[in-house]
């Protein structure tokens, strides 16, 4: 078998934006998807819509943050389609205001970024992790970021940037460790590296760029060679490394959307 026909898959952060075109590609290749998502009724509404077209797709109210709520995604998953062969850890974020100062970063926001992205991807892994083991086949899939680099300047689609770029590197430092940790079990590991990525109206990253001054729009366009990158751009990477086909790449940090 190649490609992910037939796999069972779980996306996190799934109701909208890149996570959804994730979704939606896998589900069109024909893998079984399990949308994951802390939004539940936008989750049932978006796996509604691609059951509709054809898809074998269910939909979970997710905190990733909570080890008793993925705990919760996992066993639905597995009641579902009897195992979990491909995670995409897709949930995250930077908080709703944009903090460029580390004195402006309190406690709760700092716990609240670092929680959904780093948190979240580690709980995850662990819950399939058995499972991809007594399979001895299985893909993870993390979304970290070209932040996790930092940027310079002023804030601009992002929150709270310093835990946003700390969260993001230790996404990246996750993967490689995962990835040594899980290949004698034929499970491969790798991060994608998203820059501008423009999805659609109504998910966040169109609305914070389409909120922006035009003289900003236009900085940001410009450090990213113009074209930003769509949500379908990261899910066919997804969905190459998903496969067969790609059973012998991992442990690596893939960018889309920027140079």
């Amino acid at each position: 078998m190649s490609g992910v026909q037939g796999r069972s898959a779980i996306v996190t952060g799934a109701a909208q934006g890149i996570g959804l075109a994730i979704a939606r590609r896998l589900a069109e290749a024909g893998a079984r998807v399990m949308l994951a998502d802390v939004n539940g009724a936008k989750a049932e509404a978006a796996a509604a819509a691609l059951r509709d077209a054809g898809g074998d797709v269910r939909a979970a109210e997710t905190d990733v943050a909570s080890s008793a709520s993925v705990a919760r995604l996992v066993a639905a998953a597995v009641e579902a389609f009897g195992t979990v062969d491909i995670l995409v850890n897709n949930a995250g974020g930077s908080g709703h205001v944009g903090i460029a100062d580390i004195e402006d970063v309190t406690d709760e926001i700092w716990d609240a970024v670092v929680n959904v992205n780093l948190r979240g991807a580690f709980y995850c892994s662990r819950a399939v992790a058995p499972l991809m083991k007594a399979n001895r086949r299985g893909r993870i899939l993390n979304m970290s970021s070209v932040l996790a680099r930092g940027v310079a300047g002023p804030v601009t689609t992002v929150g709270a940037r310093l835990p946003y770029s700390a969260s993001k590197s230790g996404v990246e430092g996750l993967t490689r460790q995962l990835a040594k940790d899980l290949a004698p079990f034929e499970i491969t590991v790798n991060a994608i590296v998203p820059g501008l990525v423009m999805t659609e109206p109504g998910a966040r990253m169109y609305e914070r760029f389409t909120q922006l001054d035009p003289d900003l729009q236009a900085r940001v366009r410009a450090a990213f060679n113009e074209r930003p990158a769509t949500g379908d751009d990261v899910a066919a990477m997804v969905l190459y490394l998903a496969s067969d086909e790609a059973s012998r790449v991992t442990g690596q940090e893939i960018t889309i959307g920027a140079l």
